[in-house]
């Protein structure tokens, strides 16, 4: 799946099945991913959400929105850990989140799994 962010004056492509995660950052937001490093796109989060969303109309995304600031790609993470509000990446990244938000998380990828077997 490829997201195409068309601006004036290029059209980048970004290959979702890279991106780890996407960070709001005031007007712009941050893909992080595989190669820890970080594009910053002039747009909105949700504006992003919805695009992706739309790639995966055919299927189940594996992007979570886990609050205002971030959505992750539920393929990368490696650990939730409820006590340390931590979730891990295999990337070796990290972010703190609430114990509310990781629960979000925990069931989604719990419901995603089960759905594949």
């Amino acid at each position: 799946m490829k997201l195409y962010i068309d601006s004036r004056d290029e059209l980048r492509v970004i290959e979702l099945d890279q991106v780890v995660y996407l960070q709001a950052s005031g007007n712009y937001t941050d893909f992080h991913d595989v190669h820890g490093q970080v594009v910053s796109e002039l747009s909105c989060l949700s504006a992003f959400e919805k695009q992706i969303a739309a790639s995966y109309a055919e299927s189940v995304s594996p992007f979570l929105r886990t609050g205002r600031s971030h959505l992750i790609n539920t393929n990368y993470v490696s650990s939730i850990n409820l006590q340390r509000e931590t979730v891990r990446f295999s990337t070796g990244e990290m972010l703190h989140l609430s114990k509310q938000r990781l629960k979000l998380l925990k069931e989604y990828m719990i419901a995603l799994h089960r759905s594949h077997h």
